[in-house]
């Protein structure tokens, strides 16, 4: 039985077996059937030798050259068998990380000539295409499809994890958790139930302190102690004799509750390091050279400090060895990465610039995982055991198209300046919010001055589009112009508005920063963060003095790129799970590129917070 989707990736082979299990799990007539009697029934055609040589394709790895194979014995069956081939095919492509290959695969099999259970495991397999590509919403609808009462009780699980990533992905934390909550309820393995709940309540961890309140005060069920706890965990900031000691008074008082006994241990240990005693890990960040001095160098000095921050946390006997090499030659990427690997490296970390990330892209796949500090320029498919990681600013664009749908908003205005980075983060905002549905009613440029800024205020409030109860404005501002331009819309009686981060440096003004009280932006976790951890922004800034400023938010990928590496060949092979990182829920796509869900949060007149759900959605 497959492990879970949302939350903490856990050990691999889960979508292999469950690509095994829907070839196999099919239903007739709504009634469950022995799934491997009937996929023997539909394979029985097919000669052994044949079959075994496209499964042992697959066992070596090579699913890619399986999918070959079985469409290639596909052409020459009949239907059901052939039908059935093609579901194998897609099935080793998903595997392979090449979902729009599988997603062709499965649009180009006969709808007419699959059985009813064919039909559910292509709305299955489906989903999964869909949450790989990123499209949470088309993997919800195929998923609702699914006549779940007639799957084996493996796939239901399955479907259910499935659902909660795909909820998740779509920034509806209280429902992937409700999925969450009710997988819980028909898994049996302690194991899986513990790293169940562990994901459960990193899903609620998405929501503001006051979102969760709510939802302990006023929600129903279970999920209203889930809340409960996650406001517990979430003030903790770590696992200690006092923590243990309040949840097991919680527990007694929620007798009743499916919270397991060891659920606050496993909660934080989610969050630390996964290394392995003796790992050894090779960070690639150049350190001579002119990219090691001023502007740069103080930025290589976040993230090498926010990696020796987050190794410190670790427990002995699980902290690896971390060694720095000097990358300042990006033409020499590919043998620093080699020369690490030999050394006895598991895992690297690095490079740092673009150019060499894209020396990296052209070439043959790497011995050892290697989470790459920032997102190539090449659009060559990438070789295996490369990922991407970057505090990429599309990624802000898409979370505020995130933030707003899950508000309840449908209709935007959107206000930026005229320039390159601010069309970029436009573009990244208009295609996710399309991908959801959403209308962009109307769009505007601002310039320098105040007048001009007044005058495209003016421009996009004015008409009906601003008065409509599902708008929003997606303002692009730095800090400056934003003090500008917001009070003119609250003024103007505009509708709720979201920026990115860029309002928000990591320091508030009192005198001056008043003005962009009921401002929403988003930003990552630990920027508005309010416990008192060991990585909190709060506990580092008493140890580092440097701590402060723009390059602030590069501490924090330090920490998570240090996190996430023995964890990113996991994230891939599952690209619909999360990791809970310090920038953001992470996820990773077939291509290898690392994704961040951002937090929302809100100016008030004395600074700044995690907000609450905006009005729309109320």
């Amino acid at each position: 039985m497959s492990r879970l989707r949302l939350g903490l990736p856990v050990p691999p082979r889960s979508l292999a077996s469950w690509g095994i299990a829907l070839g196999l799990a099919l239903t007739i007539g709504g009634c469950a059937i022995n799934p491997a009697q009937e996929g023997q029934r539909l394979l029985a055609p097919v000669a052994p030798a044949q079959l075994s040589e496209a499964r042992a394709l697959d066992a070596k790895g090579d699913a890619a050259g399986a999918a070959k194979y079985y469409l290639e014995l596909a052409e020459k069956a009949k239907p059901p068998t052939r039908e059935q081939l093609r579901i194998e095919a897609a099935r080793s492509l998903l595997a392979a990380g090449q979902a729009k290959q599988a997603g062709q695969v499965l649009d180009e099999t006969s709808q007419a000539d699959l059985t009813q259970g064919q039909r559910q495991v292509v709305l299955l397999l489906g989903a999964e295409v869909a949450l790989q590509l990123g499209h949470a919403q088309q993997a919800i609808d195929r998923l609702d499809q699914v006549r779940a009462t007639s799957l084996p009780a493996d796939l239901r699980i399955q479907r259910l994890g499935t659902l909660a990533a795909a909820y998740r992905l779509k920034g509806q934390p209280v429902e992937a958790a409700r999925t969450l909550n009710e997988l819980d309820g028909l898994l049996t393995d302690p194991g899986q139930r513990l790293a169940n709940q562990v994901s459960l309540l990193h899903a609620l961890g998405a929501l503001g302190p006051a979102d969760l309140q709510r939802l302990a005060a006023s929600g129903s069920g279970d999920l209203r102690g889930w809340a409960e706890l996650a406001l517990l965990f979430g003030s903790a900031g770590a696992a200690d004799s006092a923590l243990d000691q309040r949840y097991t008074a919680w527990r007694r008082d929620h007798g009743s509750h499916p919270a397991l006994p060891d659920l606050s241990r496993a909660y934080f240990g989610a969050l630390g390091g996964a290394y392995a005693t003796g790992d050894q890990v090779a960070v690639l960040l150049p350190s001579s050279g002119a990219l090691a001095v001023g502007a740069y160098g103080t930025a290589i000095g976040a993230i090498r400090e926010g990696i020796l921050a987050a190794q410190r946390a670790d427990s002995g006997a699980k902290r690896p060895q971390v060694r720095f090499v000097d990358a300042s030659n990006a033409g020499q990427s590919r043998t620093l990465v080699d020369a690490a690997a030999n050394s006895g490296a598991k895992y690297v970390i690095g490079p740092l610039q673009k150019s060499a990330v894209d020396t990296l892209v052209g070439g043959r796949g790497l011995p050892v995982p290697t989470l790459a500090l920032n997102r190539a320029t090449r659009s060559d498919r990438p070789p295996a055991n490369l990922f991407q990681y970057a505090l990429s600013p599309e990624d802000e664009g898409a979370s505020v198209a995130h933030a707003a749908w899950a508000a309840g908003h449908r209709s935007a205005l959107v206000l930026h300046p005229s320039a390159p980075w601010a069309d970029r983060l436009v573009e990244a905002f208009r295609t996710q919010w399309a991908a959801f549905g959403g209308r962009v009613a109307k769009q505007a440029t601002y310039g320098a001055t105040a007048s001009a800024a007044g005058a495209a205020v003016q421009g996009l409030l004015g008409g009906g589009e601003a008065k409509a109860g599902n708008a929003f404005v997606f303002l692009v501002a730095t800090k400056e112009s934003a003090r500008a331009i917001w009070p003119r819309i609250r003024e103007a009686g505009g509708p709720p508005t979201y920026a990115t981060s860029l309002v928000y440096p990591g320091s508030f003004d009192p005198s001056a920063d008043q003005v962009l009280a009921g401002l929403y932006f988003v930003d990552i976790p630990w920027m508005l963060a309010n416990d008192d951890g060991p990585l909190s922004r709060r506990a580092l800034s008493r140890t580092l003095p440097n701590l402060g400023g723009s390059d602030q938010r590069l501490y924090a990928m330090g920490m998570d790129a240090y996190r996430v590496a023995p964890r990113v060949a996991d994230l891939a092979r599952r690209p619909g799970s999360f990791y809970p990182g310090h920038t953001g829920g992470l996820r990773v796509d077939s291509a290898g590129r690392v994704h961040r869900q951002l937090v929302l949060g809100q100016f008030t007149a004395t600074g700044v917070a995690l907000a609450a759900t905006p009005a729309a959605a109320k």
